[in-house]
């Protein structure tokens, strides 16, 4: 299990899993996070799913220290991506 404190640089970043390519990134209303989801191959398994806490798409999951539900500029460095490996 990895756990990786997010912050603002997850405004265009990627992390690779054991499982996923996940892409990050900062919708352009500028009010919350998203993430792409890929299999390592590249191939897309899922577009624009909003960084909450709860969201658990098998491999991945976010929490937060707040208790804060969505990801946004002035929360993110509560958010911590915990993976399986």
């Amino acid at each position: 299990m990895a756990i990786i404190q997010m912050n603002l640089d997850f405004k265009n970043k990627s992390v690779k899993t054991d499982t996923y390519d996940l892409r990050f990134r900062y919708n352009t209303n500028n009010d919350y996070f998203y993430v792409d989801i890929f299999s390592l191959a590249g191939v897309a398994v899922n577009y624009h799913n909003r960084v909450v806490t709860g969201l658990d798409f098998g491999g991945f999951h976010f929490v937060s220290t707040n208790r804060e539900s969505c990801a946004t500029a002035t929360n993110i460095q509560s958010f911590r991506l915990v993976t399986d490996g």
